[in-house]
């Protein structure tokens, strides 16, 4: 009877040990494959708040519309003792339309006032990093530097692609401004 019980108590053991090893192979994956939201962190800067497109274009050098083709590099600006006071991006943007200006580069580099860091995104007031799905309408400064820069911080930027926000605003009032600057660029900016 006890080899009886051995044989029994074999498979059992054998099943027990595949589920353990399935839950556990289970439990890691969940683990890594989900993790913390990053956190933001939002600086506030001195810019004029513009109460129309057209003071928006008035404003721009270039009136580009297009795509980020993905290619992004940080920016970092610092003070004298070499400590970070400004992290930006430099993106690289295809250009399917010009709007206002001339450029001769289908492809050009922007200067985005935020950055998305392995441990955190950090935004000047609230602008929203491009992304490679959508189509966006840019109003651009030319730059001493090796892109062009957003007018305005996030009145700059906007999304043509979706209805959805392309800031993470601080504020309601820069929301609602976002939003209605939105409608007028999508009324009469179109690719």
């Amino acid at each position: 009877m006890s080899v009886y019980l051995k044989k029994i108590k074999r498979p059992y053991l054998i099943i027990a040990l595949l589920c353990v090893s399935v839950i556990s192979y289970w439990y890691i994956q969940i683990d890594h494959s989900n993790p913390p939201p990053k956190k933001v962190y939002s600086a506030n800067a001195d810019y004029p708040v513009l109460d129309n497109v057209y003071q928006l274009a008035d404003k721009a050098d270039l009136i580009v519309i297009g795509k980020f083709t993905g290619d992004r590099t940080p920016k970092i600006y610092t003070d004298e003792n070499n400590t970070p006071i400004i992290r930006a991006s430099i993106s690289s943007f295809k250009i399917n339309k010009v709007v206002k200006g001339s450029i001769n580069d289908k492809n050009i580099f922007v200067i985005e006032p935020a950055s998305d860091e392995d441990d955190a995104i950090y935004t000047i007031e609230g602008y929203n990093l491009m992304n490679t799905s959508d189509k966006y309408v840019l109003f651009l400064n030319n730059s001493d530097e090796e892109g062009y820069r957003i007018v305005g911080m996030y009145q700059g930027q906007y999304n043509l692609s979706k209805d959805s926000e392309t800031v993470l605003f601080d504020s309601k009032d820069s929301k609602d401004h976002h939003k209605e600057l939105k409608q007028q660029v999508k009324g009469i900016y179109k690719d």
